[in-house]
């Protein structure tokens, strides 16, 4: 993480304004100075090995080098901080205090590397040779004998896989299996390839003929594959060494003196400059081979090696693990590749078990005593279905006392902090980290920052990153994105190599709401911790912690559920970023009701106290000067009675105030000292706005709590308008020339035309929502010159209610929801002649009729269709071909009494969701004996919930 932090320091010394104001106060040498020797440092780190880092002496200079990096992080931001809040006399005298701090951070950085270098043992430690392949091969361990005895939950898999490489197949094909590390894609390659190793020509019929029903060892009786191999890559390869492995392998007949010359590292890689791969590739092009490439972690990697695995027709196979999903979508394969899923409760259970009591088992199956029954499921259940967790654990398990009180305490202590446990599971989850580029690492450590296993929203969390100064500006302008669409794509890279999860996606297909595995959060955690960047933190180990907090983080992440905790802020005056975020949520709804309604007239009276009393009535209040540094505050959903108000704290460099859902009624910060302020969310509170900030110019977020805005003008670079009340400010709109999202509440007949024209006139919109007692029938015209606007949402009865023909809705549109629409005409003709259409939700009576039909060939690219609370519609009839990419169908509140006959037909649909169906759909659906039964029976997930009484 240092090489982060110092490439980051000599990105922002590089930059104009830093050069500029270094020239104008006499330190533009010691800059340069400082700038160069990180630059050599960020070099030298670089070309460090991981091996080399885990060394004593070596992790002890780097720790080094983290703090000076930190105090250099600090005096840049120093330098910043009095541009802004310091008049150029004052300026002036600041200068040679800055040049002093560079020449100390100087002299400290010419120590550490003096005694590095003084102390070193050998020329590795000096920065010579160091192979990163050592580093990640003394975690690895793979061979094709590992797993052929540990299937559990694999056997299924296995045999769907089998059936892939055996199938008939003219031309070499490529089986891609991927997943987190440690959630068994060794284990499962050594399965099928052990099997399809030893799989022989069928005498009857063909020889790729195969069922789920036969057994695969009994079916065949002679040598599928000519040549087989196994071979473990890894992170950073030599590609002489795998090609050798699989010539050995394979027992290519060569001379004894080649084999001779072979057999050494020099003589590998002249055997690759004199191109001799060709002699594995012209004995290959002869022979059905098998190959497997275990732990492939980078494209480039696949294009040296494939280039000597012949594509010809002989039904050759190869199997490929990796935890990148861009390397298991590049290798040229016809098949999708096999993601790894965590195992269910059950598999895990027994996986467990016969790692815990190998000594005792009972008819082919380990027995676990009635007393360490339920312990023994906790600690199951806490390894989240991931193979490694649950082998390391059980393994540990079984070198222990089999007591209560000894599993008890583990089940009260285990945070994955058993030096044991995480040490082992870490030591290869953390490979996947360092293989990280630099851009990316700190935005996977603020992924720690969050509760084990809770969902993640993805736009807060990005919004955080961009606030933090995570996103490149060279990368920004060079894409010519916004910085949230560059940590998108960041965003999309940790999806890609495993490390996060997601959970839904939007109509546009980007990551909506996302979860890490509770190791690699831990993972985060234990990193960030490590490296001195983020502290995630409860209010018990507050109290255990011993280290002086301004030393240990630059972040700070609080669970929980009051303010009495934020006194641990007088001693974090370099903090860049703060999170509170409370154990126990509540439902958003009910809070900005309360917070909306309820604290109205508490506001009243408090704006009527003096601000002296105002000040006496304020508890715990915070140091002015303890938050400089600040970046990000996030208080969301923070309440309690006895915080109403948080002194104004100057916060010059923040950029991100989340305030939602919290009782404060007045914001902790003045818009003097909110210059730099990019996001604001007061949704749910009874906050007012001090009329200064509607003049923030650096504001691109605005999420409000239904107030109408005096005027706009001043918010030149908004990109993001929330919960705003129609008023005189909609003449503005048009000057808010990078708009992309508005969603304007109370929207009443009076403001139709204006709102209409208006609208017309914001090409760059993205999203649009519109609530009110009414909407608008010419809005959905307007939008058809919106060449960027693909989510469109109208909540409230439509005038005239009808909606317009298909050819005045936009074409570019993906998602649209209605509610309380109260259309009399069945909208299902129009909207699915929609082409681009992929979601779909009709909510609270948006169609106030008893049919809805979907004609042939209709909605054809539909993925999500939801049904709530439509009072009156009974019946829907689906036409053959109609919905034919359909994948979830949520039906919530109908009085629907059959599902449509054509229903059994929609292969794609995945997931069906009923919530509180009419009493006769209950019944007709009932598993295996009701009548509508057969026509969902293939549906891989149905949800049914009855919550009626």
């Amino acid at each position: 993480m240092v090489d982060v932090i110092v490439s980051q320091l000599v990105s922002n010394l590089g930059k104009p304004i830093i050069q500029e104001i270094g020239l104008l106060w006499g330190v533009r040498n010691q800059v340069n100075s400082l700038s160069a020797e990180l630059r050599a440092i960020e070099c030298f780190l670089k070309d460090m090995s991981f091996r080399q880092r885990q060394d004593e002496r070596t992790k002890n200079w780097v720790l080094e080098l983290r703090d000076v990096a930190y105090e250099a992080d600090d005096i840049v931001e120093t330098f910043m901080l009095d541009v802004d809040t310091h008049g150029p006399l004052r300026r002036a005298v600041r200068h040679h205090d800055i040049a002093r701090d560079i020449e100390r951070v100087l002299a400290k950085i010419k120590e550490i590397t003096d005694r590095r270098f003084r102390y070193s043992a050998t020329p590795d430690e000096r920065g010579g040779e160091g192979s990163s392949r050592a580093a990640s091969s003394i975690w690895r361990r793979s061979s094709p004998h590992l797993g052929d005895d540990v299937i559990i939950g694999l056997d299924n898999d296995a045999n769907s896989l089998l059936q892939k490489l055996l199938a008939p197949g003219g031309r070499r094909e490529v089986v891609a299996i991927t997943g987190m590390g440690g959630s068994g894609k060794t284990t499962l390659a050594t399965i099928v390839y052990n099997r399809a190793s030893k799989a022989t020509l069928h005498f009857q019929g063909s020889r790729s003929t195969l069922s789920k029903e036969e057994n695969f060892q009994n079916m065949w009786a002679g040598k599928y594959f000519d040549a087989c191999a196994w071979v473990s890559v890894n992170q950073d390869p030599d590609v002489g060494n795998v090609l050798w492995e699989i010539m050995d392998q394979v027992d290519i007949p060569m001379s004894s003196q080649l084999r001779s010359e072979l057999s050494s590292p020099h003589g590998r890689e002249a055997w690759i400059r004199r191109k001799h791969a060709e002699m594995l590739c012209q004995f290959l092009l002869q022979k059905r081979f098998l190959i497997v490439l275990d732990d492939v972690w980078r494209n480039e990697v696949w294009d040296q090696i494939k280039v000597v695995l012949p594509n010809c027709a002989n039904e050759s196979r190869v199997i490929i693990t990796t935890r990148s999903m861009e390397v298991a979508n590049y290798v040229d394969t016809s098949f999708s590749p096999y993601v790894m899923q965590p195992l269910n409760d059950e598999d895990s259970w027994e996986l467990f078990l016969s790692k815990v009591f190998r000594a005792s088992i009972l008819e082919g199956r380990p027995v676990c005593p009635r007393e360490l029954d339920d312990l023994g499921h906790c600690l199951s259940e806490r390894c989240g279905g991931l193979p490694l967790a649950l082998v390391v654990l059980g393994s540990l398990l079984s070198r222990k006392e089999k007591n209560p009180v000894v599993w008890l305490n583990l089940v009260n202590n285990m945070g994955w902090e058993s030096s044991d446990v995480r040490r082992q599971c870490l030591a290869i989850l953390s490979l996947s980290y360092h293989d990280l580029p630099n851009y990316l690492k700190p935005c996977f450590l603020y992924l720690g920052s969050f509760r084990q296993g809770s969902d993640i929203c993805v736009s807060k969390m990005v919004e955080w990153w961009v606030a933090d100064n995570l996103i490149d500006d060279s990368i920004v302008q060079e894409q010519g994105k916004t910085t949230k669409e560059i940590a998108i794509d960041y965003l999309e890279e940790l999806i890609q190599r495993s490390l996060v999860q997601v959970l839904r996606r939007g109509s546009d297909q980007a990551p909506k709401r996302i979860r890490v595995h509770d190791l690699i959060g831990n993972l985060s955690k234990w990193e960030a911790r490590e490296s001195r960047f983020f502290q995630t933190t409860d209010p018990t180990s507050l109290n255990a912690e011993k280290i002086p907090w301004e030393i240990t983080h630059r972040r700070l992440a609080l669970h929980v559920d009051s303010l009495h905790y934020l006194s641990i802020l007088n001693s974090t005056k370099r903090l860049r970023a703060l999170l509170v975020i409370p154990r126990n949520r509540i439902d958003y709804q009910i809070v900005a009701g309360r917070a909306h309604n309820n604290y109205r007239p508490i506001r009243r009276i408090l704006n009527m106290v003096p601000l002296l009393l105002r000040k006496l009535l304020t508890i715990n209040s915070l140091p002015t000067n303890s938050m400089t540094y600040l970046r990000v505050l996030e208080l969301e959903g923070l309440r309690g009675v006895n915080y109403p108000l948080l002194p104004e704290i100057s916060m010059v460099h923040l950029r991100y105030l989340g305030l939602r859902d919290s009782e404060l009624i007045r914001l902790p910060i003045s818009a003097r000292s909110a210059r730099h302020l990019q996001t604001l969310d007061i949704r749910g509170t009874s906050i007012e706005l001090p009329k200064e900030f509607w003049t923030l110019s650096m504001l691109r977020h605005l999420y409000l709590n239904r107030v109408s805005p005096p005027r706009l003008r001043g918010l030149r670079n908004l990109q993001t308008l929330h919960q705003v009340v129609p008023g005189s400010w909609v003449e503005d709109l048009p000057t808010l020339i990078y708009l992309r999202n508005l969603r304007i509440d109370e929207v009443s007949e009076s403001y139709h035309s204006s709102l209409a024209s208006i609208i017309r006139e914001l090409p760059r919109l993205s999203s649009l929502k519109l609530l009110g007692e009414s909407i608008a029938y010419e809005v959905i015209p307007t939008t058809l010159t919106h060449f960027f606007l693909y989510k469109l949402k109208l909540d409230g009865p439509i005038q005239p209610a009808q909606l317009p023909s298909y050819n005045e809705f936009l074409w570019y549109l993906t998602k649209l929801t209605l509610v309380c629409s109260r259309l009399e005409t069945d909208p299902m003709p129009t909207l699915e002649q929609l082409q681009s259409l992929r979601t779909l939700k009709l909510k609270d009576d948006a169609y106030y009729g008893p049919t809805m039909v979907c004609s042939p060939g209709g909605f054809p690219n539909l993925q999500y269709l939801k049904l709530s609370k439509l009072s009156i519609v009974t019946s829907c009839i689906l036409h053959p071909g109609s919905l034919r990419s359909l994948a979830r169908l949520s039906i919530h509140c109908c009085p629907l009494e059959m599902l449509p006959e054509e229903l059994q037909y929609i292969r794609t649909l995945t997931v069906l969701k009923l919530k509180d169906p009419h009493h006769a759909l209950l019944l007709r659906v009932q598993e295996g004996q009701g009548e509508d039964w057969y026509k969902i029976r293939r549906v891989p997930s149905i949800i049914l919930r009855n919550g009626r009484k």
